[in-house]
């Protein structure tokens, strides 16, 4: 990847001096990583001309079939992605239980009244592989269930302990009078 970026960077700014300034390395690094693509694809990439240099037709060909990719790349690593809560514009969308939807609603509203973040809640699906997918591939930032997931690759913090209710009707069968919490 390194010896890509500087190619890149070569047939951008024309010349291994300016390569060397962009990428902030010795024109000698940039010289030798270029002579290192060259060896490994064994194909000459650049001719000299006059105190210049140009591409040749291969070197032009690799450069418009890697650049994109490479820029693309360049962008991504080099994107600064950190959370800044009180300056971050962001909307995360959140899985939870359909009965949880109302309460969580309510107190995002109230959290989150004088942010640029926005919280998308959708009902948690019924299918627990369906839930972890969308989890692995983005579709969704964060899954807030009452069971901590097995699957190695995911992390779970308890985020509450609220107390649970059980609930009977009057005269149930099974219920004989009372109800104890044993």
């Amino acid at each position: 990847m390194n010896l890509l970026r500087v190619f890149v960077s070569v047939c951008q700014t024309g010349s291994f001096t300016k390569a060397s300034e962009e990428l902030d390395l010795t024109q000698s690094s940039v010289s030798n990583a270029i002579r290192r693509l060259k060896k490994a694809l064994g194909n000459e990439l650049f001719t000299r001309s006059g105190r210049g240099i140009e591409m040749t037709a291969f070197g032009k060909h690799f450069f418009e079939s890697v650049e994109p990719s490479v820029m693309s790349l360049v962008n991504i690593i080099g994107r600064d992605d950190r959370f800044e809560p009180l300056t971050s514009s962001r909307n995360f969308i959140v899985y939870a239980l359909e009965s949880a939807l109302p309460r969580l609603q309510i107190r995002l509203r109230e959290l989150l009244k004088d942010s640029n973040i926005t919280v998308t809640l959708k009902e948690l699906p019924s299918n627990e592989e369906e839930t972890f997918d969308a989890l692995m591939r983005e579709k969704v930032d964060l899954v807030l269930d009452v069971m901590k997931p097995h699957q190695s690759s995911l992390k779970s913090v308890i985020v509450s302990e609220d107390a649970a209710c059980c609930i009977a009707r009057i005269g149930h069968p099974r219920i004989l009078g009372e109800m104890t919490h044993e």
